[in-house]
């Protein structure tokens, strides 16, 4: 998997999604990848076979923690169109596709009076509710053409992955990566190990790939918002 550079680092943090990721789920990987290196040193050579557990368990845990973050951004979107769009007609039109859908196929015939007055808010926040609960399977993985149909259903974003490039990473290429390392983790998942092995450095760019799409996601879902609601995704502080 190709590596990026530091020159586009995420620089701020928006909404409570990103904030999570970046306060809490990447550290957890990143204490994963400084015990590799205290084990076995930063030097170069070969590394003893047992410790590709702990690159193989931040692939795992780093492909997890992007799953949940895309599923809590898009719950924060609903929550905050919920909260800010100033009628049900204001929302944005793949959206109002997707709702229009879940109900027609709801078996209860008065089911499409849920959106009626401002019933269509509770639509949207108990949407937001199913997203992020634990029986929730609509994104068990999350390549690119997956996340990108998550979020046109759920959000109405038409195209999410198109704001995933930064210098000298295409689109394409951005995608791609995120497809081979997701790929990468179904192998850990089903083999244990695939062949080849994992290397630090698959734990390493696959943590860096998913912190800058946690970034431009972020951003692109606030100016989306913005555009529907006229506020965007409240700006946050790390500590």
């Amino acid at each position: 998997m190709g590596t990026t550079t530091g020159a586009d680092a995420p620089q701020a943090v928006r909404g409570e999604a990103h904030g999570t990721l970046l306060e809490s789920s990447v550290p957890d990987v990143r204490r994963l990848l400084e015990f590799h290196a205290k084990e076995t040193g930063e030097g170069r050579g070969r590394r003893r076979p047992e410790i590709q557990v702990v690159s193989r368990s931040a692939v795992v845990l780093t492909c997890a923690y992007w799953e949940a973050f895309c599923e809590d951004l898009a719950a924060e979107a609903l929550r905050h169109l919920a909260d800010y769009a100033a009628c049900g007609t204001d929302l944005p039109k793949e959206l109002k596709k997707s709702l229009v859908k879940d109900l027609a196929d709801d078996r209860n015939e008065l089911a499409a009076w849920r959106l009626a007055d401002e019933g269509w808010k509770k639509v949207l926040r108990d949407r937001a509710a199913v997203l992020v609960s634990e029986d929730d399977r609509s994104l068990n993985t999350p390549k690119s053409k997956q996340v990108k149909e998550f979020f046109k259903k759920h959000v109405g974003i038409p195209d999410i992955t198109k704001h995933w490039q930064w210098h000298k990473n295409s689109t394409s290429q951005t995608t791609q990566r995120l497809d081979d390392f997701v790929t990468l983790r179904g192998s850990i998942a089903h083999r244990g190990s695939p062949e080849g092995g994992v290397h630090k450095r698959d734990a390493t760019n696959g943590l860096d790939l998913v912190q800058r799409l946690a970034d431009k996601s972020a951003t692109a879902v606030s100016d989306f918002l913005e555009e529907h609601t006229g506020t965007r995704l409240m700006e946050l502080a790390l500590e």
